[in-house]
């Protein structure tokens, strides 16, 4: 890819000109992150509370989901059960739906967590790192999919990718609903005078139901909501409209 991302309000991207490094494009691709594809909340908010924002570095800005310790391991809306971790949402996909996760991941690799996920690979597999950073990314993604538990971080990371990739129509619809102007997936300047009410991610959520498999819709508003509880909180009140 030719350009960047960079996680803006209203539930999408907004590009930016960067290099075609890989290395180079990633890492800026994911620094520019403010947050998660679907995050309507104020900019420098970082996804999963507080906590998380205080570890980071103010200059750096990823979609991250990291819950407390103490939270119920599931929230239960009147049709689905929202998983209240990116490892536990991760662990729900199936393996095919993790190995497009996973592949996408590898294309796009956000140096910030390169480490991070090079280590899963490393003790899923037993490998040495050095042999580990020389697979190729095909294999790579193979062999991170297989890893249910490849920490919080590298999960939320993974739940956005799935997005960005074979997910892409998913969001490009749900920005029509909204009403938010964009291009294939990636939010106009335009889009951030733009109100968003709960009302409006109603008929939103409705809009989506009709066109995708009901599981799809359910495993995107439960990353949505991972990125911010409370800015999304009608997501644990709303009935996804059968198909």
């Amino acid at each position: 890819m030719s350009s960047s991302v960079r996680w803006a309000e209203g539930g999408s991207l907004r590009t930016a000109s960067v290099g075609r490094e890989r290395s180079t494009a990633s890492s800026r691709s994911w620094q520019r992150a403010h947050e998660a594809t679907w995050l309507a909340s104020s900019r420098g908010a970082v996804p999963g509370g507080a906590a998380l924002k205080a570890a980071t570095p103010s200059a750096v800005r990823h979609p991250l989901a990291l819950r407390s310790s103490d939270m119920d391991p599931v929230v239960y809306s009147p049709v689905m059960a929202l998983e209240t971790t990116s490892i536990r949402l991760w662990k729900r996909l199936s393996p095919q739906e993790r190995l497009a996760a996973a592949t996408h991941f590898w294309k796009e690799t956000p140096q910030t967590v390169y480490g991070t996920a090079l280590g899963a690979i490393v003790r899923a597999r037993k490998l040495r790192p050095q042999a580990a950073r020389a697979l190729p990314p095909e294999q790579q993604a193979r062999i991170l999919a297989g890893v249910l538990d490849p920490g919080e971080t590298v999960a939320a990371f993974l739940l956005v990718a799935l997005h960005l990739g074979e997910r892409r129509p998913l969001l490009r619809a749900f920005l029509d609903a909204l009403g938010l102007p964009h291009e294939d997936g990636v939010l106009k300047e335009e889009a951030d005078a733009i109100e968003i009410n709960d009302a409006k991610i109603e008929a939103a959520v409705g809009t989506i139901a009709k066109e995708f498999p009901r599981e799809q819709v359910e495993i995107y508003l439960n990353t949505l909501w991972l990125q911010d509880p409370e800015r999304w909180e009608i997501l644990t009140k709303l009935e996804v409209p059968q198909a």
